[in-house]
């Protein structure tokens, strides 16, 4: 869906704009439709054919095509701005009785630009589809000018950037009115980086952009950034009106958007001066776990809007030797109501870029200060380094309620520092990165210890009392290099990003390896300590590309946003996208926004262990080597496995015992994945050989009467079925009753002297009277039987049923035996 809100009028703004999966468009030619359509993350349109239609009348031309071609494949080469697009060669068919039948066709040069479709024998009488696919690569941008400032992850994969266009035509948003003038866009993407999930647009009649993202755990974008204009939209705002500036004339915002993209809230934040809203976080600090929002940024508004503040007075008074201003530290509600607000400045210029917030809610700002009376508490460095007029770092944390400083101090060297971005890890250390033209920036522990050119990126990690370095280091090479983003992965990995004009910026096992010297975009990736190079590459083109922010989900893959100029024509190289992406093409000049997800993993190797041969019956313990070159846990699986056999899924090995019935040719695969996604499989064949079995005999001494003890003894017949006899190789049991026997007579004084006390000898089952002798201790039947398996096995086993003298007193066995049958004496 798409949302636009664009001015204070809710009258203009529209919510939930439909797009549509397929549209057709009818009798295009006579009898001809065509529709639009998505397939496997791709653009496609088919040609319908009505019966009797004639499809000869189809052709097509390309406007602005420089040219066309036939490559070997019959697909249709479409040159465009120096490049070319694949349309694949057509396949055509008709449904014949449900099923598809292939009819001949083929693309044709027809002359004049104009391309045809030449099509095979066919039942005229039937209809008949024609369908080529056009394949693409992705920007997001339209024909105006755009970039990507910032850039946040959930936790399904999907990517929400933020930024600012002048397009007209910006994807998803249809055709809008600008002025060439800049509004905020918030667009997310699937996880698969292959569609629009929704696109937003914030704006009002001047310049309005975004500069921080961040998502909770609802699906919520909470977006910040600054306005020009006086009507910016807002909704349920603490703030709704706006102040202007003494200087730019811009006021800070912040919105939140629900997981539709619709506005939750949106307010101004500002005072008379100039406001800008740097960075945003979020975490569940609030009451019962509910999202708290946390903005920092700049101001030159000595009536900022404070509440419950650290510091409630403005700083830059106007007493230093440049333009005066200060950070703020904003918490808001998830209604976007305040909870403190707080300038953080001394009397020279001060501005917060980064913000970052740990579970207990304490607050991690950073960002740059002119002024030398910046407020510190326990710092690891007192005093700026900086000549008049520079720029230090700063790094500061605020405790939960935001009324105290946990720690702050300056972080540069004698020249000048730009601000960039910061995180946290769980262990409460500030990661932060910028930029120095210092040759004295203080490192510890560097991968990198000396500035390596003009300008450097910088990377350091701040002990949790802030007092020490746990190490800082220069990142570079003899250009110039911007540090802007930095984040932590699940395992303490630290990604850095920004841009760079060096040819010789660090790089290992890159996606590109070189620079030409423009401005590309990077990505590193640190260890935890920050000492090594996990990977560093370029990304970009022959033209300019810069990388503003990056998200770094749990598993290490990262999202890393930014703007570029397409790079190109060729022979210089365009910028490297990928087939089906959300955007087919790039949309400018002169920039167009980027998302770029780059996953680290390296998938796991797995070892073939050769073609099997096995008997029936055979125990078999296999194992399958596989390795992980980042050492994640692997899990093992396998599909075609013999009867009888399981793999261990920790483990990677195979064992088991192969049943009777697993004789043939089985087609093994192993999979082994390391849960990030990546996996790797073998096949192998596992042959078992048929054989036949030396049958075992089945198994008596588990056998046990369905009646064990008869009461009352009222001289009535009561069937007794043998039960608990097995047979190893799981044949069918035949049982039979041998002999029925008792241990007194049957025509003792008070049995009733009846004729035959048993029987069901030659049956599956056996029958006994329930009776006993009056001056008896109970009567025990044995009954004997024989259990075959109809391959020559057998065992035989007997049972005891008791009569018991009277109902609470057990039987007791006299150990002679009579026949029940005949009352003869037995052994």
């Amino acid at each position: 869906t798409l949302n636009v809100f664009r001015g204070a009028d809710p009258a203009r703004w529209r919510t939930a704009v439909p797009r549509y999966a397929a549209v057709r468009y009818r009798d295009v030619y006579p009898g001809i439709d065509v529709l639009y359509h998505g397939t496997e993350r791709r653009l496609a349109y088919d040609l319908l054919v009505a019966p009797g239609a004639d499809p000869s009348r189809i052709a097509m031309t390309f406007e602005g095509a420089e040219g066309l071609a036939l490559d070997e494949a019959g697909n249709l080469l479409v040159l465009v701005a120096g490049r070319s697009v694949r349309h694949q060669a057509p396949f055509a068919y008709q449904e014949i009785d449900g099923r598809r039948h292939e009819v001949a066709s083929r693309f044709v040069l027809a002359g004049d630009g104009r391309v045809a479709i030449a099509v095979g024998e066919h039942d005229r009488a039937r209809p008949l589809v024609i369908d080529p696919t056009l394949t693409y690569a992705t920007f997001v941008g339209g024909s105006g000018y755009d970039v990507a400032s910032a850039v946040a992850v959930d936790a399904t994969g999907a990517v929400y950037v933020a930024g600012a266009t002048t397009s007209a035509d910006f994807p998803g948003t249809g055709t809008r009115t600008t002025n060439d003038l800049f509004d905020v866009f918030v667009t997310k993407l699937n996880p698969q980086g292959t569609a629009f999930v929704y696109t937003t647009i914030l704006g009002g009649d001047d310049n309005d952009e975004a500069l921080g993202i961040a998502v909770d755990a609802a699906g919520n974008a909470y977006v910040v950034g600054d306005t020009a204009s006086p009507n910016f939209p807002t909704l349920n705002a603490f703030q709704p009106t706006f102040h202007g500036g003494d200087l730019s004339g811009i006021d800070a915002f912040v919105a939140r958007l629900s997981p539709t993209g619709a506005p939750v809230f949106s307010t101004f934040l500002g005072g008379s001066g100039d406001d800008s809203a740097a960075a945003v976080a979020v975490a569940p600090t609030g009451p019962g776990g509910a999202t708290q929002a946390f903005v920092t940024g700049y101001t030159t508004s000595p009536d900022f809007p404070v509440l419950h503040a650290l510091q409630p007075a403005f700083g830059g008074a106007g007493t230093g030797t440049i333009l005066p201003g200060d950070a703020f530290i904003v918490k808001l509600n998830a209604n976007g109501t305040r909870v403190y607000a707080t300038y953080l400045g001394g009397s020279d210029d001060d501005a917060g870029t980064g913000i970052a917030v740990d579970g207990a809610g304490s607050v991690y700002v950073t960002g740059i200060t002119a002024s030398t009376n910046f407020p510190t508490r326990g710092p690891l460095q007192p005093a700026r380094a900086g000549a008049t007029s520079n720029y230090d770092l700063f790094v500061a944390k605020l405790t939960a309620t935001g009324r105290a400083l946990v720690y702050s101090t300056y972080l540069g060297g004698s020249a000048n520092e730009q601000g960039g971005g910061v995180a946290v890890d769980p262990l409460g250390r500030a990661l932060l990165t910028g930029s120095s033209n210092s040759l004295d920036f203080p490192t510890a522990n560097a991968l990198q210890p000396a500035n390596a050119g003009t300008l450097d990126t910088v990377v350091a990690m701040l002990a949790p009392d802030g007092a020490s370095l746990v190490f800082s280091t220069y990142l570079g090479g003899e250009g110039i290099d911007f540090g802007l983003g930095v984040g932590f992965d699940s395992g303490g990995r630290i990604f850095v990003t920004g841009a760079t004009t060096s040819t010789t910026f660090p790089v290992k096992l890159p996606l590109k390896a070189t620079n030409n010297g423009n401005f590309d975009a990077y990505l590193t990736r640190l260890t935890p300590d920050g000492r090594g190079l996990v990977y560093s590459t370029y990304l970009g083109g022959d033209g300019a590309d810069f990388s503003n922010a990056v998200a770094v989900a749990p598993s290490g893959v990262a999202y890393v946003v930014g703007a570029t100029d397409g790079g190109g024509p060729p022979p210089l190289a365009p910028f490297p996208t990928t087939g089906g992406a959300a955007q087919p093409t790039f949309g400018g000049p002169p920039f167009d926004a980027f998302v770029a997800k780059i996953d680290p993993n390296t998938p796991p190797t797995i070892t073939n262990p050769g073609d099997q041969v096995n008997r029936e019956g055979d125990t078999v313990s296999l194992p399958i080597s596989a390795s992980d070159p980042d050492g994640d846990t692997l899990t093992f699986s396998a599909t075609g496995l013999p009867d009888g056999l399981t793999i261990g899924a920790a483990s990677g090995v195979i064992t088991g015992t192969l049943t009777f019935n697993s004789a043939g040719v089985h087609t093994v695969t192993v999979t082994v994945s390391d849960g990030h996604g990546g996996s790797a499989s073998t096949t192998f064949t596992w042959t078992v050989i048929d054989v036949v079995p030396t049958n075992r005999p089945p198994e008596c001494t588990g056998a046990t009467p369905s009646v064990a003890t008869i009461w009352p003894p009222d001289h009535r017949q009561v069937t007794v079925a043998i039960q608990g006899v097995t047979d190893p190789d799981g044949d069918p049991v035949m049982i039979t009753i041998t002999r029925v026997l008792q241990d007194e007579p049957t025509n003792d004084n008070g049995d009733a002297n009846t004729p035959v006390d048993g029987g069901g000898v030659g049956t599956a089952a056996a029958w006994v009277r329930a009776e006993r002798s009056a001056q008896g201790d109970g009567r025990i039947y044995e009954i004997r039987f024989t259990a075959t398996d109809g391959k020559g096995g057998t065992c035989a086993g007997s049972v005891k049923v008791a009569v018991p003298h009277t109902q609470n007193t057990p039987a007791i066995d006299s150990g002679v035996r009579y026949d029940s049958s005949t009352g003869a004496a037995a052994i």
